[in-house]
């Protein structure tokens, strides 16, 4: 997954027109992809999952590609332990 997420930035209309970024709106990116291997833990495939599918996104503007690519970690994933939303299909 680690190479489909490079793959599609790499070919993302956005960033092969915009070449200019900073290192440092890509550092948490680069970190998920040095300390991801093969068997991820759950937090960590979450964030891939993400940024597979944000590497395919249309965004047009720099700042919107800086707050998704600054901010992705913050996303947590929380265990629903008492089955709430199963009640609710």
């Amino acid at each position: 997954m680690r190479e489909a997420v490079v793959s599609n930035f790499s070919i993302n209309p956005y960033f092969v027109q915009n070449s200019d970024f900073k290192f440092a709106i890509f550092k948490n990116l680069y970190n998920l992809l040095l300390t991801t291997g093969h068997l991820a833990e759950k937090q960590h495939f979450a964030h891939l999952v993400f940024m597979l599918h944000l590497s395919k996104s249309d965004i047009d503007t720099r700042e919107e590609w800086s707050n998704f690519l600054q901010s992705f970690i913050t996303i947590n994933l929380v265990e629903n332990k008492n089955g709430e939303l199963m009640n609710m299909v």
